[in-house]
């Protein structure tokens, strides 16, 4: 793309030069991120770092209505104790200035944020939040800071959000609960194999950060604290906050003011290096422990599955220092040729051939110090397991010594140059926290290697200048000629059912020791743990904090126009863009919607929709991966097709969408016509080809009992297969029904392929029709030459089409079962070997968007699903879940009851049945702050889905188009969630909320472990529901 001028102003139109230093802040470093863009960002970023405490504060001004704050902690540790992991839980629960616990979230709740969140990683501990409002993010992140600075550790907390041992016997704790369900899952068992192979026990990537569950048994508070002591300090901390309407005095002076008393008084105010810190990983006995490997390593492991018909192969060697971005941009790039799409050179040899022996490879470069470079070889067939590691590394041996195709890896830069363009336009703030994560995690101290965050455009410039040799030498040095770790996963039925028996045995032997007057003194403790963990936030302590104004709130606008022809005319909101389309003399026989906002790009879309088959799955799976006969009559190769299409597209995806299918090819606005010609080749010109469709149905084969083994999914797919009938999508869609479709269509490749394809291609005749499909555009619209008469071009008139004869479009709703339109005790119970915990959906009957009872069903879910607050409290904080909440979804007008990673699902389940009718019949008072609070919560949520042009711009499409809702309907939602009242939510709390707890107006979903499913069964048999017992393979 040709340069331009850079603008005069980046997004919040300031010039951080003005700010070299706050107080005791001095602006460290500064990039003024100007990428050649038609139409970019211009995002600033500055970095300070406070010279009496270390605390270093980045801030950039990312454009859109969403403001943003992370707080990055170093967290390193030598062991698998689980420390950081269960500090990052304990950090909610109340801090010393505030020592209330569920006030962090009840007041991010009450500030337009949807809570706040943390992740803690191999290295980091990351804590987040969100929030619409510049003033309220600031607020909240004060309070944020004195949590992580300034926590108070407790037993109760411990045991209720840790670990502890109920009156049954049986273990909980929500930190417990989830590593109980990811100990022995395949990821976890590779993960920490690879890590325990590479590094001694002298460096800390060794160890398991979330905590082995022999260790959370025997981990102890005090070893919390002191962790606490050594990790959370100033200049241990990096605070990024972003988003053009935090001003970065505002940010300074409200840490200068709320924080850095505190933390002077603490005696953090030693400076940015006080005397014997240690920087984790850089300083400390990791950084003089690096990996080594002094010959090659093959390694097998077994983790627990069910199914035993596909494992999984890594081969990890170790890469340059993470400071080398050069090497690490040249390596990520080697690694998208050889693997990135089904034209790239490992995929033609193992996934995209008739003998294909896996599903999907990757490469991956893991960013730490030195970095590993790895290649994931996952859904092998059984069969090849043995073998297929050493042949790939043979594979890659003759790559190296063979020819390079220079066209394809010149596409791959150039493509690499784009998705970084698109990445500023659609998710700035994820662009500028990924890269300062890295500088805090690594950076030098002299900020030499802050700048290096963004040098992608130099990187890709200078890579394009690289000849075959320099791409044969960097192959061959870092992975040909370097030892390497292979590893094999084997997937073990066996394990799965040791790993039941071995819970149900540790259960008995503690009741067994424990005897019945121990049990007693258990349950009687962690009962007066939940009592004080669980109590609600006082109003008084949050009634002083004004909710910002939601009036306040820019959303970005996609002006919305539409052509001449079927379903057009004049949109009088946006007069100027119908004009422009106006002028444009073609008249297309087609709907089409064209919505315009400032881009480098242009996307064109299409959604099919009309009868759907059997054969639906198979039909939306044979997109963008068959041979493709052109307007001019060549049929391309489906080789051929897909990287012609990979070298025009910024990206293209088929995807299910209400009960039809979208197709969007997103291109640079230069190409608009050709996207469009790809478009209408893409519908009407896909060749169904037996082996290609043998090869996707196998893969496909091997994928699904991955999905078939998450609990999760199947608790959800069981309520779907009992709500839709069977030619919904969505039902279509679930595991369980794909499994039996796929294996009838890989017998009728074999028996009938002329039938099949006979039968792939009615479908198609079934959604293309002219009265079915409609098309879309969504970009830079105003700067395109022509653009409908494109459309006209390219998709002929198959004959005159007025609006009125356009199909009716078929929704969610319309495709019922008598028990998903009267929901009357039905269930279904799938038994998974491989989980521990168990999971659950529960649905009642909902309402429409268009509903009167809409928003305050609405309000009354995000009241009882906040963070800490009634359900919350009810189940996650005993220790009875980790997670739980009330979904609405306004398309299958259905309201859910969610629980998951629960050790005991029942009590779990009666526990929100007993919040429930407790806050129906007012004996739990719903007060003004909780509603105030919901109301915050859900307007963040229309917010952040429009928090870009873009994803306006596709919102319009989504919402007007398939689902038929008016042009402003988000602002429509948001002045009637406001008009909710608390009678209207204990209203809405007992007609339809309440019937989720009644077999006579419920059913339920239910996936467990074997050692489990007799309990499940038996305590939801006696509530009345009509549970079928089904295997989930």
């Amino acid at each position: 793309m040709a340069p331009i001028p850079r603008p005069s102003q980046s997004p919040s139109g300031l010039d951080v030069h003005k700010f070299t230093s706050r107080g005791t802040f001095r602006l460290k470093a500064y990039r003024r991120k100007s990428i050649k863009l038609d139409v970019a960002p211009f995002i600033q970023i500055a970095k300070w770092q406070c010279q009496t405490t270390g605390l270093t504060v980045v801030w950039a001004d990312t454009p859109g209505p969403i403001c943003q704050m992370n707080a990055i902690v170093r967290t390193e540790i030598f062991d698998s104790s689980g420390v950081p992991h269960t500090l990052e839980h304990l950090s909610f629960e109340g801090s010393q200035k505030y020592p209330q616990p569920g006030l962090l979230d009840a007041v991010a709740n009450r500030l337009l944020a949807s809570g706040t969140n943390a992740a803690t990683d191999i290295d980091n501990t990351t804590y987040t939040c969100e929030s619409a409002s510049a003033e309220g993010l600031l607020k909240i992140m004060t309070i944020f800071l004195d949590h992580l600075f300034f926590p108070i550790f407790d037993d109760d907390s411990f045991m209720t959000e840790v670990y502890h041992v109920n009156g049954k016997g049986e273990e909980g704790g929500t930190v417990f609960s989830e590593m109980q369900g990811r100990e022995g899952s395949q990821g976890d068992v590779m993960d920490l194999t690879l890590r325990r192979i590479l590094y001694n026990k002298r460096n800390a990537y060794r160890s398991e950060t979330g905590g082995q569950l022999s260790a959370l048994r025997r981990l102890t508070l005090q070893q919390i604290e002191k962790y606490h002591e050594a990790m959370y300090v100033p200049q241990n901390m990096t605070l990024v906050v972003t988003g053009d309407a935090v001003h970065p005095q505002d940010l300074l002076d409200t840490l200068a003011t709320e924080l850095l008393p505190g933390l002077h008084k603490a005696g953090h105010d030693l400076g940015p290096k006080p005397a014997g810190f240690i920087r984790p990983f850089v300083e400390s006995a990791t950084a003089s422990n690096p990996p080594m490997l002094s010959h090659d390593i093959t390694e097998t492991v077994t983790y627990a599955a069910s199914d035993e018909s596909v494992g999984i192969i890594k081969i990890a060697w170790i890469g340059p220092s993470t400071h080398d971005w050069r090497t690490i941009s040249a390596l990520s790039a080697l690694g998208s040729y050889l693997s990135s799409g089904s034209a790239s050179p490992l995929w033609q040899e193992y996934v995209e051939n008739k003998d294909s022996t896996c599903s999907s490879i990757s490469f991956v470069t893991d960013g730490r110090d030195p970095v590993i470079l790895s290649f994931t070889l996952d859904f092998v067939v059984a069969k090849r397991l043995s073998n297929l590691g050493s042949d790939f590394l043979s594979t890659l041996d003759r790559l190296c010594r063979g020819r390079f195709d220079m066209k394809r890896m010149k596409a791959r830069l150039e493509e690499w140059r784009l998705d970084v363009l698109q990445a500023l336009e659609s998710s700035p703030e994820s662009c500028v926290i990924s890269a300062v994560s890295d500088d805090a995690l690594y950076g030098r101290e002299d900020d030499a290697t802050f700048s290096e965050q963004w040098n992608d455009m130099l990187a890709i410039d200078e890579l394009l200048r690289w000849k075959e040799n320099d791409w044969r030498n960097l192959l061959a040095t870092w992975l040909i000629d370097r030892h390497c770790v292979t590893l094999t996963g084997i997937p073990s039925a066996e394990l799965a059912a040791d790993q039941a028996s071995e819970t149900k045995a540790r259960v008995a032997a503690t009741c067994q020791h424990l005897g019945r007057g121990g049990l007693a003194s258990l349950e009687q403790r962690l009962a007066a743990a939940k009592a004080v963990t669980t109590q609600p936030v006082p109003p008084a302590l949050l009634s002083s904090l004004k909710p910002p104004d939601v009036a306040r709130i820019l959303l970005p606008q996609a002006e919305t126009a539409r052509s001449r022809g079927t379903g057009g005319g004049p949109l009088s909101t946006f007069k100027s863009l119908q004009w422009t389309i106006n002028k444009d003399p073609a008249n297309l026989p087609y709907f089409l919607q064209l919505n315009h906002y400032a881009s480098s790009f242009v996307s064109v879309s299409a959604y099919l929709s009309g009868t759907i088959t059997n054969h639906w799955p198979l039909f939306v799976d044979s997109f963008f991966s068959m041979p493709v006969q052109r307007q001019n009559g060549k049929v391309l190769t489906y080789q051929e097709a897909y990287q012609q299409l990979d070298d025009l597209a910024v990206g293209f995806t088929a995807s299910g969408c209400s009960e039809g299918l979208l197709l969007t090819i997103q291109v640079p606005k230069e190409r608009y016509d050709e996207a469009v010609e790809w478009l209408a080749d893409t519908i009407y010109g896909t060749v169904f080809d037996p082996e290609r469709l043998q090869t996707m149905v196998e893969k496909s084969l091997r994928e699904l009992p991955t999905c078939l083994e998450d609990p999760m999914v199947m608790a959800g797919a069981a309520t779907t297969q009992l709500s839709l009938l069977p030619q919904s999508t969505a039902y279509l869609r679930t595991p369980p029904v794909q499994a039996q479709l796929y294996a009838k269509y890989q017998h009728q490749l074999k028996t009938n392929p002329k039938g099949l394809i006979e039968d792939l291609k009615q479908q198609r005749r079934l959604v293309t029709g002219q009265s079915s499909v409609r098309f879309g555009v969504r970009g830079d619209v105003s700067g395109l030459l022509h653009p409908v008469g494109a459309w006209v071009e390219h998709f002929p008139a198959r004959g005159p089409l007025k609006t009125k004869d356009l199909a009716k479009l078929v929704h969610v709703a319309d495709k019922m079962t008598a028990c998903g339109k009267k929901p009357s005790g039905q269930g279904i119970l799938y038994t998974i070997p491989s989980t521990q915990s168990t999971f659950m959906c529960a649905q009642a009957r909902g309402v429409e968007y268009d509903h009167a009872d809409c928003a305050a069903l609405q309000v009354a879910a995000a009241c009882l699903s906040a963070t800490n607050s009634f359900l919350w409290n009810a189940c996650r904080g005993p220790g009875l879940c980790y997670g739980a909440s009330i979904d609405i979804d306004v398309d299958m007008v259905q309201v859910a009851l969610l629980i998951w990673n629960s050790p005991d699902v029942f009590a779990a389940w009666n526990a929100a049945r007993e919040c429930i009718e407790s806050l129906a019949s007012c004996k739990t008072m719903i007060k003004e702050t909780d509603l105030v609070a919901a109301k915050s919560n859900l307007i963040f949520g229309h917010a952040d889905a429009l928090s870009t042009a873009a994803a306006a711009a596709h919102a319009a499409f989504i919402s007007q188009v398939i689902r038929g809702r008016p042009a402003n309907y988000d602002r429509i939602a948001m002045q009637k969630l406001q008009a909710v009242t608390l009678a209207d939510v204990l209203s809405a709390i007992r007609k339809y909320i309440l019937p989720l707890f009644a077999a006579n107006t419920s059913i339920v979903g239910v996936s467990t472990s074997p050692a489990k499913e007799a309990d499940v069964y038996r305590n939801f048999t006696k509530q009345g529901y009509r549970l079928g017992r089904r295997k989930s393979s």
